[in-house]
């Protein structure tokens, strides 16, 4: 009885898209966890409360949210969402605080 392999042909379309569908996932966890360590770093800044920690910390925040709408924004050519951008940046922000107290 013969037996079958089976096999994928890709084209080169195909190839290039999953290649940015790589990065997009990589650039997404590496901006997540900038956002996710700037909000922890922030409320252990909080409770120490040294001030100049806290503060690059939630620039850290702010950075790593700025990170993922940008890359979502480019990753899917689609413009810019402020509000998407604002709403991240605040609720780790206040997150951050609310831990830290």
């Amino acid at each position: 009885m013969p037996r079958y392999i089976r096999v994928k042909i890709v084209t080169p379309e195909e190839e290039a898209r999953e290649r940015r569908a790589g990065l997009y996932v990589a650039l997404t966890s590496a901006t997540w966890g900038v956002q996710a360590g700037g909000t922890i770093s922030l409320s252990f800044a909080l409770k120490d409360q040294r001030m100049g920690a806290a503060v690059v910390a939630a620039l850290c925040a702010v950075l790593g949210a700025w990170g993922m709408v940008y890359v979502d924004a480019k990753g899917f050519r689609r413009p810019f969402r402020t509000w998407r951008f604002l709403t991240s940046a605040l609720l780790s922000i206040v997150l951050g605080c609310v831990i830290g107290m």
